[in-house]
């Protein structure tokens, strides 16, 4: 029943999409040979409208061993992604699944305030996951120029409308030690809903192709 939920989801934002304009900025940092694979960062609530970004481009989508996240994976796999569920506390072997799962693709991706919230908190999670596996943390935001927002969901979903146009913005890599103490996770956790907010703004105005060669 799950699956076919998703599979339905999935052919319903294929037809979506199909109508939309995307207009993506910073996507070659995504191919920045830094020698450290990207873990996308972003959002709950912008998952939908990006998922054709890494469409073919070898992506990973870390989620939730949850029906939420069952679901959310059975719809990226539509799209061409990998997916790798893993528990809140993840253990050994969760990870060690994910080590393996990310030698065969370019780029991983997981929402920075899932899977649960609270509303656009950046948790510790996501700093975590770069520092253990040794990932550049890549913040993307985005702004639809018309959509619905499920403000009855703790992440007021974004569900962009048909014909409308996308704006994604790609951030610039954030380095992560693979040691941490309490103040640098606040640090960088503050850096990445900094940029978030930042990348979304400009998506929204249309100003990020002369800002993001400086940030």
């Amino acid at each position: 029943m799950m699956r076919l939920k998703a599979l339905g989801m999935y052919y319903l934002l294929r037809l979506l999409f199909a109508s939309c304009r995307f207009k993506i900025t910073g996507l070659d940092r995504l191919d920045a040979p830094s020698g450290k694979q990207p873990l996308l960062c972003f959002w709950h609530g912008d998952y939908v409208p990006l998922l054709p970004l890494m469409e073919d481009r070898g992506g990973c989508i870390i989620s939730s061993q949850s029906e939420r996240g069952n679901t959310i994976a059975g719809i990226a796999e539509g799209f061409g992604y990998q997916s790798v569920l893993i528990p809140d506390k993840p253990s050994r072997q969760s990870m060690q699944q994910l080590l393996q799962s990310l030698q065969s693709v370019s780029a991983a991706g997981t929402a920075v305030d899932g899977p649960l919230g609270p509303y656009r908190k950046v948790k510790g999670g996501v700093i975590w996951l770069a520092a253990s596996l040794g990932m550049n943390l890549v913040p993307v935001a985005l702004h639809c120029r018309r959509a619905v927002r499920l403000h009855q969901r703790w992440d007021h979903l974004t569900l962009p409308l048909p014909f409308t146009t996308i704006h994604i913005a790609v951030g610039s890599p954030m380095a992560v030690p693979a040691t941490l103490s309490a103040t640098q996770r606040r640090a960088i956790a503050d850096s990445i809903s900094e940029q978030l907010l930042f990348l979304e703004h400009g998506a929204r105005q249309g100003t990020l192709e002369g800002q993001l060669d400086g940030q």
